[in-house]
C-alpha cells in the first residue's frame, strides 16, 4: 500500500512539475518577463487588457490607456514605471511619452505629454522622490542622446 502511495506522489509531482515547466515558459516567452517594477506596484502588458498596474497584494490599481496605444508592439524600453507615475512611449509618434497616475491611470495634466524632436528609443523614470512633482523622466532618442525632463512638464501643460 506504501507503494501505492509513493506512486500516486510521484504521479502528482511529475503531474506538478509539467504544469510548473509549461507555466514557467509561457511567462519567460511573454511580456511577463520584462515587466516594470516600482517600490510599491509593478505593470503587465498584456495583448488583449492592455497595460495593468497592480499592487504587490495582486489588487489592479490602474489601467492606463490613450487612443493609438498598441500594447503588443510595446518594448519594456517604451514603459516605465514609478510609486506614483506610469511613462509609456507613443508607438504611433516615437517623438512622444505620455505620462500617468500610477494609481488611477488618468492622465497627468492637460495633455500629458513630452514632446522630443527626434525619435525615442528608451524610457526611464527616476525612482525617488516622494511626489510626481519630483519626479524626473530620462530619455535617450535615435541619436543616442541622453536627455531627462520634468513629469512637472507633463503636469504643467
Amino acid at each position: 500500500m506504501s507503494s501505492v502511495r509513493r506512486g500516486e506522489r510521484e504521479g502528482w509531482a511529475e503531474g506538478w512539475s509539467e504544469a510548473t515547466a509549461k507555466a514557467t515558459s509561457n511567462i519567460l516567452s511573454s511580456r511577463f518577463a520584462r515587466n516594470p517594477l516600482a517600490h510599491r506596484s509593478f505593470a503587465i502588458v498584456d495583448t488583449v487588457q492592455g497595460i495593468g498596474v497592480y499592487n504587490y497584494e495582486g489588487r489592479q490599481l490602474s489601467t492606463p490607456r490613450f487612443q493609438g496605444l498598441r500594447p503588443d508592439f510595446l518594448s519594456s524600453d517604451g514603459l516605465s514605471l514609478s510609486s506614483d507615475v506610469v511613462a509609456i512611449l507613443d508607438q504611433t509618434d516615437f517623438k512622444t511619452i505620455r505620462c500617468f497616475d500610477a494609481l488611477t491611470g488618468r492622465p497627468l495634466g492637460s495633455g500629458a505629454e513630452i514632446k522630443h524632436d527626434q525619435e525615442i528609443t528608451k524610457i526611464a523614470l527616476s525612482q525617488f522622490g516622494t511626489s510626481s512633482m519630483d519626479r524626473r523622466l530620462a530619455f535617450i532618442d535615435s541619436n543616442k542622446v541622453r536627455k531627462a525632463a520634468s513629469v512637472v512638464s507633463c503636469i504643467m501643460r
